[in-house]
């Protein structure tokens, strides 16, 4: 439950004053999609190593998300913007997991794209603005339980600014960060968001 809240507010909506954010927002007008190459490493204090794993994700300016975990094994969640579908690649094929509650999915998607997106919510987060980065501190106590603070570290894309990095800290030490390692902006959405057939049309969109 942990490791699920803790990805989920990784890429938690913020305080909408926050000047990059709303930069980020203006650089992606016109724009359908997001199409994501990820690098995640998880440092945890009962490990000497950090977790490394791979994964692509598409966000779409209309909510959805597609997240692909490539490594070190399969899993995926579609989220058409009103349900979530989950998977795990078992024995050369998907096999779909227990329904999410789908007004809690939709709370945590929408939150989580909202970071790429610009689409925001308010009130969640104090937010210090500093250079190129922010670091956002919750405000909820249930929240405060789990995470200690977010830093959103962007990064300029020619003229647009974009999400770089993002790292979470945890109330108990240990850590998330997301490096995104190549980022398209696609005009339109791709048609990947199925929740009843996870292969449609990814032709030429593996890594």
């Amino acid at each position: 439950m942990k490791k699920f809240f803790t990805f989920a507010l990784l890429c938690a909506a913020t305080a909408a004053q926050a000047s990059l954010l709303t930069d980020m927002a203006g650089s992606l007008k016109g724009v359908g999609a997001i199409e994501m190459d990820i690098d995640q490493q998880k440092n945890i204090a009962l490990f000497d190593e950090p977790i490394r794993s791979r994964l692509r994700i598409w966000v779409c300016m209309s909510g959805k998300m597609r997240i692909e975990n490539l490594e070190p094994f399969r899993s995926l969640s579609i989220f058409d913007g009103e349900k979530l579908a989950r998977y795990e690649f078992q024995n050369g094929s998907w096999k779909k997991l227990t329904e999410a509650n789908p007004e809690l999915a939709k709370r945590i998607f929408g939150q989580m794209s909202g970071v790429y997106t610009g689409k925001i919510d308010s009130g969640e987060y104090d937010v210090e603005e500093k250079g190129s980065s922010l670091t956002l501190t919750p405000k909820n106590a249930a929240v405060k339980n789990f995470i200690e603070k977010i830093i959103i570290e962007t990064g300029r894309d020619g003229a647009k600014t974009l999400a770089k990095k993002i790292t979470v800290i945890d109330a108990d030490g240990d850590s998330t960060t997301m490096s995104i390692d190549s980022c398209k902006l696609l005009s339109e959405e791709p048609k990947i968001f199925d929740t009843e057939s996870p292969e449609a049309n990814l032709k030429g969109r593996r890594p």
